[in-house]
């Protein structure tokens, strides 16, 4: 008899898309109603025990019992009496960056007698190995479907341009596979008819990644790259995306 997953960890570099998947799980496992609840909570690198409380108490829609201040033990207890009456619901932690003790937080052990579901991505495997998940790791794309991503997102007159498909392929290859690079840096050439101008983005991308240590290092350089790329409106707009995904790094 198949043993039934209580609690899996979705794990990968950043910017390879696993917040993305999971909010297509999230919003999937909203249709069936299949659990009473889905409950999406954000861990991020600042890890706080009382803020994750808080939103998940905010998530079961608590508020007269819920103390917003007092000690993070008697809260915890509080939550875990909540979360154990509030039927089938399954539980996403968001860019887990270290071990979380679900005791500490409240978080009941999920197990197929209760029929919870815990969820979390993170960058590492061993956080996912040291919680007890089923490991599912997710892998940057292929160079075939990197290439089918940034040529859907740059625009038509690029792709069916002869002179600056070689130099489109090379700047592909620069953003390794990652979805997030993939359509940030295509956004910023989208349009872009100028042979020497994607040259030029080439060279720049190359240079600026030799100057880093360390892949996450390299992630922020190339979302750098397009953000010095862009100018009014569409940069202030990925000032926001680069702003989010650094605090991440």
């Amino acid at each position: 008899m198949q043993e039934e997953v209580s609690k899996i960890g979705v794990w990968g570099m950043g910017g390879v898309g696993k917040t993305t998947i999971m909010k297509h799980i999230h919003n999937d496992l909203l249709k069936p109603q299949r659990f009473e609840r889905v409950i999406w909570v954000t861990i991020s690198k600042e890890f706080n025990v009382m803020k994750v409380q808080d939103d998940i108490a905010g998530a079961l829609k608590l508020k007269e019992d819920w103390p917003r201040e007092g000690d993070k033990l008697k809260r915890a207890a509080i939550l875990s009496e909540m979360l154990k009456n509030a039927g089938k619901h399954v539980l996403i932690l968001d860019d887990v960056w270290d071990k979380v003790s679900l005791e500490e937080v409240g978080i009941p052990e999920p197990s197929g007698s209760n029929g919870c579901k815990l969820i979390l991505t993170t960058r590492t495997e061993h956080v996912c190995k040291y919680m007890g998940c089923k490991v599912i790791k997710v892998k940057p794309l292929s160079e075939e479907e990197a290439l089918i991503l940034f040529l859907n997102k740059v625009g038509p007159n690029i792709v069916q341009s002869p002179t600056i498909m070689p130099t489109l392929k090379l700047v592909v290859k620069e953003c390794v596979g990652l979805p997030l690079t993939i359509v940030v840096v295509s956004g910023t050439m989208k349009g872009e008819d100028n042979p020497r101008i994607w040259k030029n983005a080439l060279g720049e991308l190359k240079e600026r990644i030799g100057k880093v240590e360390g892949v996450e290092a390299e992630v922020i350089e190339r979302l750098k790259f397009s953000f010095d790329h862009l100018k009014g409106q569409a940069s202030e707009r990925l000032f926001f995306v680069l702003y989010s995904v650094s605090r991440r790094f």
